[in-house]
């Protein structure tokens, strides 16, 4: 999936941010999207809860990874369409 794409769709259900580490992030209905970018492609695309942080002592990862993005946006309680 191209970054590309993937912004321009979420960016119709909420604010599309960044970091200086290729990391976005979209918060929708008490969730998140997060995906990463690498050369122009979608990496680690990973919806989880919106209080839900990783544990780096208990190796907790907050979330669930996805393959497509409309899993995620399933996944939060919204269609793309």
């Amino acid at each position: 999936m191209k970054t590309e794409i993937i912004i321009k769709r979420l960016s119709k259900f909420g604010k599309v941010e960044h970091n200086d580490i290729n990391k976005y992030w979209v918060k929708i209905n008490n969730h998140f999207i997060e995906f990463f970018n690498q050369n122009g492609l979608v990496i680690c695309l990973k919806v989880r809860k919106e209080d839900d942080e990783n544990d780096i002592q208990s190796d907790y990862s907050a979330g669930v990874f996805v393959k497509t993005l409309k899993s995620a946006l399933n996944s939060v309680g919204v269609k793309d369409g």
